[in-house]
């Protein structure tokens, strides 16, 4: 331990005042972009879906989330790991739909807070997992999931 802090105290006073100014100036940006990102971006996503679930019913699955001061890429549900829905608010449609065995999107109803499965069979029941991601330059992804049963 000694001998890393002399051989870094070595370096640094070997350092010209120019090149002592840029290194703090390129620690203290890092420091200040990294805690702005984590502190004022994407929070947290929170999911919320029927436990059960009879045949022929309807099921609406929603993701709530707190992007702080992000701007939403886009809202991604998945039923165990195949997507089935997307929501990207730049696109045109914003809204998509991809078929998954037992999922049936009502796409009049949905929208990048909730998803309305219509009708609901055996085939539904599964885990449901919605992932929420940022725009530049944080990038940010949260995702949560739960299990809904079809009885």
């Amino acid at each position: 331990m000694r001998l890393r802090f002399s051989i870094f105290f070595s370096w640094w006073a070997t350092m010209g005042p120019k090149s002592l100014q840029l290194v703090c100036y390129h620690f203290l940006a890092g420091l200040v972009w990294t805690l702005s990102a984590s502190n004022n971006g994407l929070k947290w996503v929170r999911v919320n879906v029927p436990q059960y679930r009879i045949p022929g019913e309807t099921a609406m699955l929603q993701c709530d989330f707190d992007l702080g001061n992000d701007t939403l890429y886009a809202v991604k549900w998945y039923k165990e790991h195949e997507e089935f829905y997307r929501f990207v608010p730049k696109s045109r449609p914003q809204a998509n739909s991809y078929e998954v065995e037992g999922v049936h999107v009502d796409m009049s109803k949905s929208d990048k807070k909730k998803v309305v499965l219509h009708p609901v069979s055996w085939r539904t029941s599964g885990v449901f997992r919605c992932e929420v991601s940022a725009e530049a330059p944080s990038f940010a992804s949260a995702q949560s999931e739960a299990r809904m049963e079809i009885i």
